[in-house]
């Protein structure tokens, strides 16, 4: 089906926060259209105040969520929605391995992405907790997240000096980038500093040119909010 004859998909987000946007640029790079619905969350540990949002979207109270009113699909978690939109509407595999790919190209992938949503993103997430919701008054924790968040750097900076394409993998641009741009691009609100790591400010710089990543940002920015 092509891009002007599907329906818009949803996709549920909050105006901060690095997950939907990942969402929004692999959108944006497949010219598949989708509006924006924008929750707001609560004070507690159970994320969106809506209930309606927890039962009949995501029953952990998190964004990203995408609905795809063309299969009638509902993902949530920002992995399993880049899965889905790269099976669904990247069948040549410009952002992520073909389904023929080789064993070894299939794994490449799925090690960096697991790499980005396991250790990299909580280690921000934690920096950004303690460092401004807790404001800082847990100084230990605040620096053992610190710590672990400049090691997550330092295996980035590796990489991509390893694979010598300007990116993560070796084959260029891919869905990696897409999965880490949204942490990365918050250092300074996270306090952190990339001045010992030159690949990574590159890379940074190359990735805020893109023209669907600004698109990504803006549109989550002007989503509507839901009245539910």
């Amino acid at each position: 089906m092509a891009p002007n004859e599907l329906r818009p998909l949803t996709l549920h987000a909050y105006a901060v926060g690095a997950n939907p946007f990942k969402v929004a640029i692999l959108l944006e790079l497949l010219q598949v259209p989708y509006t924006v619905t924008l929750w707001i969350f609560g004070d507690g540990p159970n994320g969106v105040k809506s209930q309606k949002f927890i039962s009949e979207f995501n029953p952990t109270g998190r964004v990203p969520a995408l609905f795809d009113p063309n299969t009638e699909v509902l993902s949530w978690e920002s992995g399993a929605c880049i899965n889905y939109l790269l099976r669904v509407y990247d069948k040549e595999g410009k952002y992520g391995p073909m389904q023929n790919a080789r064993e070894q190209e299939k794994v490449d992938f799925e090690k960096w992405v697991f790499w980005v949503t396991t250790g990299l993103a909580p280690m921000f997430g934690q920096v950004n907790w303690f460092g401004h919701q807790d404001g800082g008054r847990n100084v230990e924790a605040l620096t053992r997240y610190r710590e672990q968040s400049y090691r997550c750097f330092g295996v980035l900076e590796q990489q991509l000096l390893r694979a010598k394409s300007g990116f993560v993998l070796d084959r260029g641009f891919s869905a990696i980038d897409i999965h880490t741009y949204p942490w990365i691009c918050e250092y300074e609100y996270a306090g952190l500093s990339l001045d010992t790591y030159p690949a990574i400010r590159t890379w940074l710089a190359k990735m805020e040119e893109m023209p669907e990543i600004k698109r990504a940002y803006q549109t989550i920015k002007d989503g509507h909010f839901s009245e539910l």
